[in-house]
């Protein structure tokens, strides 16, 4: 039997959906804040919200993803690997010493934030180039 009104039968409505000039799309995300979330100074130090992309090829910084900076690391998640890959490629591109960077919240998810010891958000964008990348977001 087909759904509309012309069976009498109301047509499935789909609530993560919203009609905006005639298109259907998916609810539209509140404007990020992008930098001021993805790097944040604190008295000690700098927090980082890290995306990573385990089991790559090589470890880099790609750009930004969404609210996070988006890492591939080449190390499997297994047993820390990646989360320890992690540590030393943040500390040998802020040039810091390893035990200056610690994995605050996420240390078994892709989604992390990182604290790194005397370290400024400007430098931190500086290092992982990431100033040139204001403008552009991925989703």
């Amino acid at each position: 039997m087909k759904r509309g009104s012309a069976s009498g039968l109301r047509p499935r409505i789909w609530p993560h959906l919203r009609v905006m000039n005639g298109d259907v799309g998916q609810t539209p995300r509140p404007p990020s804040r992008m930098n001021s979330l993805i790097v944040q100074d604190t008295k000690a130090g700098a927090v980082l919200t890290v995306h990573i992309q385990p089991k790559a090829s090589t470890t880099e910084c790609v750009g930004l993803y969404g609210d996070a900076i988006k890492i591939r690391v080449a190390a499997p998640p297994v047993d820390g690997a990646a989360n320890d890959e992690l540590i030393r490629f943040l500390a040998r591109q802020l040039s810091t010493p390893v035990t200056s960077v610690q994995i605050q919240s996420g240390a078994n998810g892709r989604h992390k934030r990182v604290f790194v010891k005397g370290a400024t958000a400007q430098l931190v964008m500086a290092r992982l180039n990431l100033g040139q990348l204001k403008g552009s977001m991925k989703e």
